[in-house]
């Protein structure tokens, strides 16, 4: 897994599923980084952006259940879908495409193999997302168990966002109409955090090659 970033690990099979992944990881960075504002005006925005579990927690609280199932499950389970159709199309070659691309650490995909070999579809209730929906794929999980299990871990980690989005109402609303006062603010603050990171990242990987 020690593999650089060059484009014999960067070339797959199917161009369009990479270019899709990176499109929702993409989409997933976009929401962190406006996530004050988005939170602040548009919560169903940030929520379609990224939907990860903090997100899934605080939108619940500021949106009717109608309109936050109807945007989180399909993007949830739908990334999830997609992610296990790449990890398929690409076997192990994705795990290291994951690493180079800056999608996941070396380290996190190491710790996730293991689990992942004793069972795929406990992993992906555990640990719900398109990493390791992609994992699943890579090590070829059958979809007559996965896609199943895919569509019940997200639909139970959806749901028990929501469970405690309700339960946190009032924590929400109180953070929510701080945000708007200073979404601008916190906004740019978050930008210049993601950014950093990103390219920190960029920096470390560019350090690695010889």
């Amino acid at each position: 897994m020690s593999e650089g970033p060059g484009n014999d690990v960067l070339a797959t099979r199917r161009p369009y599923l990479a270019a899709a992944f990176v499109v929702i990881m993409g989409a997933r960075i976009l929401g962190t980084a406006l996530s004050p504002v988005l939170f602040a005006h548009a919560p169903l925005a940030l929520l379609a952006l990224s939907p990860v579990p903090a997100n899934l927690v605080l939108v619940a609280g500021v949106s009717s259940p109608v309109a936050y199932w109807a945007v989180a499950w399909p993007i949830c389970v739908g990334q999830c879908l997609l992610a296990y159709l790449f990890g398929r199309s690409e076997g192990t070659h994705a795990l290291r495409w994951l690493v180079a691309r800056g999608v996941a650490s070396e380290g996190r995909v190491e710790r996730l193999m293991k689990p992942m070999r004793m069972s795929a579809p406990l992993l992906v209730m555990a640990v719900p997302g398109p990493i390791a929906s992609t994992l699943a794929g890579a090590f070829a999980a059958p979809a007559r168990l996965l896609v199943p299990a895919i569509v019940v871990a997200q639909t139970l980690w959806i749901g028990l966002c929501r469970f405690f989005g309700e339960a946190l109402l009032g924590w929400i609303a109180v953070l929510r109409a701080e945000v708007v006062k200073h979404a601008l603010p916190l906004t740019l603050v978050t930008v210049v955090i993601v950014a950093f990171v990103h390219f920190r990242k960029k920096w470390a990987k560019s350090a690695e090659r010889p």
